[in-house]
């Protein structure tokens, strides 16, 4: 959302280029995970930050006649990279709910329709059980 609001208000002002913006933007978000180091944020952010990127890579691009280049520019990133960052954010949600806040523990819950809370209510027993081996 940072990345988003940012990027909205610098296209707003048009102080600087859209590329710049963007970088910009990227920047935000990354001090936004400094200042608040929670690691589903920090997955967002890379995914935004990737976005970003490829969208510079598309406006240079467009006109080449490199088929390397048409073949990258034609593949559909985002089938691969959302699912992947959604399983890192679940992961993260299960493995170590420390590292989330409320909100993405509720977003984590509505995607996954209640799966990742039950999951985590599992591990934790098996943590439980498992200390109380040792």
């Amino acid at each position: 959302c940072l990345l988003q609001l940012t990027h909205c208000v610098l296209n707003h002002f048009r102080v600087t280029p859209d590329v710049i913006n963007h970088t910009l933007a990227s920047c935000c978000a990354g001090l936004c995970y400094f200042f608040y180091p929670e690691m589903t944020l920090f997955s967002y952010a890379v995914v935004h930050a990737f976005q970003t990127l490829w969208k510079i890579f598309e406006i240079y691009g467009r006109g080449t006649e490199n088929k390397i280049s048409k073949t990258l520019l034609s593949f559909p990133y985002t089938f691969i990279l959302y699912p992947l960052i959604q399983a890192h954010c679940g992961h993260v949600y299960i493995m170590r709910p420390q590292c989330c806040s409320p909100l993405c523990a509720v977003a984590n819950n509505t995607f996954t329709n209640n799966h990742a809370a039950a999951a985590m209510k599992t591990v934790q027993e098996v943590m439980k059980r498992v200390k109380g081996l040792g």
